[in-house]
């Protein structure tokens, strides 16, 4: 019963309620702001025949709302700070670690289990989380949708041939159910290897965006397919292919190990000494 509730709150709480809502809004904000949607509804030129203005105005509308255009722009906003989302909500964990895992633990067989097992958890949140709050924002702005090209680059090339001209939705489907949710998760387990060794939020929170802004400028600077982590965030958006844009996660996957498992052990060891 006390698992269930610790459970519940782990995906019922302010940090991942409030992280949901504002990647929600913010996709919605960059899309009107980042398209040309504005533009054609307010500013329309008024060198158009009066009597075909609206007509054409309604065209114009009407071609721009694209696939290609409506990802892009929504996610312009997003690539630099994507991040902080898998972060934030995985920041309980600490409330787990600094609570839950003191009081409680003469009640676990292990402890070290336990850990894992809570890392786990949050990690899956993160990804499941943010993963259907993109699933969902595709699938209603699919229902206004066309693809304006006939195929988008790398990503496209675990497809047959002409997948993405007759199936776009899917494609886009696979890179945020499987390369947005890969991404939540992994930098979902690095939150919580650094959250085993400093106690406060906001510091691990810094310390996550330092972490991501530098591996992307690296990824930039230097070319090196392990550290283009940016490529999986612009998937719809790039011509390297599938498994390759899979590469930036390797060393922070390592980097999260190291963190997780020797932080595990000070943790444990502290409690028994």
């Amino acid at each position: 019963m006390k698992q269930k509730i610790i459970l519940q709150q782990a995906i019922v709480n302010g940090y991942t309620i409030l992280s949901a809502t504002i990647l929600w809004l913010l996709l919605c904000i960059s899309w009107v702001f980042e398209s040309d949607i504005l533009a054609y509804l307010f500013h329309f030129s008024n060198d158009y025949p009066e009597a075909f203005r609206k007509d054409i105005q309604f065209n114009f509308i009407i071609e721009s709302l694209t696939w290609e255009s409506f990802i892009s722009a929504s996610m312009y906003h997003l690539v630099l700070i994507f991040v902080l989302f898998p972060t934030f909500m995985t920041l309980p964990f600490l409330k787990e670690k600094n609570s839950y895992f003191i009081l409680g633990r003469n009640r676990f067989t292990s402890l070290s289990k336990a850990y894992y097992t809570s890392i786990i958890k949050y990690a899956c949140i993160a990804a499941i989380v943010m993963v259907s709050v993109f699933v969902v924002y595709i699938t209603l702005g699919g229902l206004f949708l066309t693809n304006a090209l006939d195929d988008i680059g790398g990503v496209t090339a675990i497809f047959p041939d002409g997948f993405y001209n007759k199936y776009p939705y899917f494609v886009f489907l696979f890179i945020v159910v499987v390369i947005y949710g890969a991404v939540a998760f992994v930098f979902s387990l690095l939150a919580s290897g650094i959250m085993l060794w400093i106690n406060k939020g906001y510091i691990v929170v810094f310390i996550m965006m330092i972490l991501y802004q530098s591996y992307v400028e690296l990824g930039v600077k230097t070319g090196n397919k392990y550290f283009e982590i940016v490529e999986m965030v612009v998937a719809y958006n790039t011509v390297t292919p599938t498994l390759q844009l899979f590469y930036p996660l390797l060393p922070i996957i390592v980097l999260a190990m190291i963190l997780i498992i020797f932080g595990v052990k000070r943790n444990v060891k502290g409690y028994q000494t």
